[in-house]
């Protein structure tokens, strides 16, 4: 049995992993299902009548306000709700409370998957990814995952509002 070292944590072969996979404009991103506090009808958002927000609206969950943010194919944010969008998913990681608006969200268990560090050319932050993977899907079919994180995402989040406030 080989054993990887990835950040900090311990990859056995034999493991399992627990990941939810957000799809939109046809890019799939691979969460940790850890991050994931839940999933929402898009009946539960309320539209952004400002534009200026750079969110296309709102959500409540536990009391709290939460801003729904939107991909484009090319990882700009939204400001208008997109016709193919249908569900809402919270992320969250310890006080970072968010929600993306997804065209299908999907849950799997992954046990044989290889992590590798971004290559160069995609490690330029304006790709939300902390790494990729090779992972078998439940036909057994090699697959290759893009990972991210709910605070790789709100970094990136983040950025785009500054650099759109800056226009």
């Amino acid at each position: 049995m080989t054993d990887l070292q990835f950040k900090n944590k311990l990859l056995r072969d034999d493991a399992k992993y627990h990941v939810s996979i957000l799809s939109f404009a046809g890019i799939k991103l691979i969460v940790p299902q850890s991050e994931i506090l839940s999933i929402e009808s898009i009946y539960e958002l309320e539209s952004n009548e400002d534009n200026d927000n750079n969110y296309i609206g709102v959500i409540y969950k536990q009391g709290i306000k939460l801003p729904v943010y939107c991909f484009s194919k090319s990882m700009d944010i939204y400001k208008s709700l997109p016709e193919d969008r249908f569900q809402c998913v919270v992320l969250q990681h310890e006080n970072i409370m968010f929600s993306l608006l997804c065209y299908e969200i999907s849950n799997a268990v992954i046990s044989e998957i290889e992590f590798h560090n971004l290559p160069v050319c995609m490690n330029n932050k304006r790709i939300p990814l902390t790494h990729l993977c090779l992972y078998k899907d439940a036909e057994n079919i090699n697959k290759l995952g893009m990972v991210t994180s709910a605070v790789c995402l709100n970094e990136y989040i983040n950025k785009l509002k500054r650099h759109s406030m800056k226009l």
